[in-house]
């Protein structure tokens, strides 16, 4: 499925409240949205799997370029080996965008390219009050455009474990409640097979190159392994529902 450019408020192709169902495979590319949620916009919701997508050049002027989620409170719910490249969040989130009051579900095994905000999190933004069964597992953010990649708002309690963020443009890779070698999370170059800040996410390949960092480095839990049985991969390619 392919939703492109589209315009709206929130969300700009698409917009699910209090939804279930999954998300498979689809395309959110050159959407708009004046509020949030460039691409898709969720708004609480139960057993929701967006899988396997890819979020290319959208745009948001209040938070969530590719996808804001807000208030998604089901532990069966997950963000799993999505692309998100070359969106633009307006204020913070540029890739993703994960706020309000509760939220509890999984954000693993993604990866996030030249996405940006004017504020924190220009790849991957969380400030939720209530977090305690949320976890963010096992994603990529590189080459973000804003005052921090990743950014965790502090206080939070969400297990934010086994995730690499490399060559923000003004601030931290990992920033907030976020600091470099602590509980897995680093700074460090994902060596991706290739990519160019050209603003045409088509001729990156966000797969991991010969030497990653990221190979082998997810979650040791057997849960998570890759297809081929082995440790976790970081980032899209990672993990049991790998495309």
């Amino acid at each position: 499925t392919t939703w492109s450019g589209n315009s709206g408020v929130r969300g700009g192709a698409l917009i699910l409240s209090s939804s279930e169902g999954t998300i498979d495979g689809a395309l959110f590319q050159g959407n708009t949205a004046s509020d949030t949620g460039g691409g898709l916009q969720i708004d609480g919701g139960y057993e929701l799997r967006v899988l396997r997508s890819r979020f290319w050049s959208n745009s948001a002027v209040s938070g969530g370029g590719g996808a804001s989620i807000s208030d998604l409170n089901y532990a069966g719910a997950a963000v799993r080996n999505n692309r998100f490249a070359d969106n633009s969040g307006g204020t913070v989130g540029g890739g993703l965008s994960v706020t309000g009051s509760v939220a509890a579900f999984e954000i693993a095994n993604n990866s996030f390219a030249h996405n940006d905000a004017t504020g924190n999190g220009a790849g991957l933004y969380l400030r939720v009050t209530t977090s305690d069964d949320l976890a963010v597992w096992s994603n990529v953010v590189g080459w973000s455009d804003g005052t921090s990649g990743l950014y965790v708002e502090p206080g939070m309690l969400a297990d934010v474990s086994y995730n690499s963020a490399y060559s923000t443009t003004a601030g931290p890779d990992l920033g907030g409640a976020l600091s470099d070698g602590v509980d897995e999370n680093h700074s460090e170059d994902p060596v991706w097979v290739s990519r160019s800040d050209d603003g045409d996410p088509t001729n990156d390949d966000l797969t991991l190159d010969t030497g990653s960092p990221c190979i082998d480095t997810g979650p040791a839990d057997s849960t998570y392994d890759d297809t081929d049985g082995s440790q976790n991969d970081r980032g899209y390619t990672g993990g049991p529902d790998a495309p």
